[in-house]
């Protein structure tokens, strides 16, 4: 086998981490305009990733934008965020594994993907003050 096979299928062990992350992006940008406004865009990419050894298995990747808006003055800061502004149902985390539902016969246990979606759309207000 060459370095760059994959070992078996299904049950066979592989050469793949589960939820190891390939690729990840982030870009930011910030504004600040006179009087201590400023804003900010957040975007971030989370690439697919192998859910199982032998990568018969794979998480889909992830997208997410975040806006923010605030004025700082003095000691005092205050933001108003967007968190996941576009609204994206994508999947924050992946696992793959052997699963039953409370008071099924303990052989009915079969292989599935479960996973945590991102957080919905909301707003975030903060205030802080530093001294």
């Amino acid at each position: 086998m060459s370095s760059g096979e994959l070992s078996g299928s299904g049950s066979e062990q592989g050469r793949e981490i589960p939820g190891a992350v390939e690729r990840v992006a982030q870009l930011g940008l910030t504004g600040e305009f006179g009087g201590g406004w400023f804003t900010t865009l957040r975007y971030r990419y989370v690439g697919s990733r192998p859910l199982v050894e032998d990568n018969s298995v794979r998480a889909a990747s992830s997208q997410m934008v975040n806006l923010a808006a605030g004025l700082a003055a003095g000691h005092w800061r205050g933001q108003l965020e967007l968190l996941n502004a576009l609204d994206s149902d994508d999947h924050d985390i992946d696992y793959y594994y052997r699963s039953r539902l409370a008071g099924d016969p303990a052989d009915s246990a079969s292989e599935g993907l479960h996973f945590h979606p991102n957080e919905p759309r909301m707003l975030r207000l903060s205030l802080r003050y530093q001294y």
